[in-house]
């Protein structure tokens, strides 16, 4: 199922959540004790998933912020209390669940399955975002460049569309590309 990566400086944590995840199919990546080192280990192993203490000496929430930064992977911090405080800190970082200690199966597996699941509605969405930014800012481009062949031509923007179309398809690139060979072309006469 999932890859994970234990961040705590405490053995007895590291070992109960060794003991927990594997039986449902998540496989433990590696583990530390010490933030710093674990950040050089998560950026060469690539994890599904961090499981963060939250009482990590030298601050929890910063390495979260590297994390999030980096954008290695998504955060389940395992904390001993609920603080407004805490809440309100991880907003900025990529703490996708939160988990009680001292940790249990109850506890635990679901706020795996919910910071994995959430992490992935976000990599979609956040996907699809781009992939609609770049179909708007090639759209853009190819305006430009009907608006450059019309002008400099004297031709309809059906017949500007039409002939961007073609040489798209004579080349074997896209009409973005086209466009942007127009733009430059232009731009270079002026």
């Amino acid at each position: 199922m999932a890859g994970i990566f234990i961040i705590s400086s405490d053995p007895h944590l590291r070992r109960r959540v060794k003991s927990l995840l594997p039986p449902s199919g998540h496989t433990i990546l590696g583990e530390s004790g010490d933030g710093m080192r674990a950040l050089r280990q998560v950026r060469g192993l690539s994890p599904d998933l961090i499981l963060l203490d939250a009482d990590l000496p030298g601050g929890s929430l910063k390495i979260a912020k590297i994390i999030a930064e980096d954008r290695i992977a998504p955060i389940l911090l395992l904390s001993s209390s609920w603080s407004g405080e805490l809440i309100h800190q991880a907003r900025s970082t990529w703490i996708f669940s939160f988990a009680l200690k001292p940790v249990t199966g109850v506890n635990l597996l679901p706020a795996v399955e919910s910071a994995i699941t959430s992490y992935t509605h976000l990599s979609r969405a956040e996907e699809r975002a781009d992939t609609l930014d770049r179909a708007l800012k090639e759209r853009k481009i190819i305006e430009q460049a009907k608006g450059l062949l019309m002008e400099r031509l004297r031709i309809s923007e059906g017949e500007a569309y039409n002939r961007i179309r073609r040489q798209s398809m004579n080349k074997g690139v896209s009409l973005a590309e086209i466009a942007r060979a127009v733009i430059l072309l232009y731009r270079d006469r002026d």
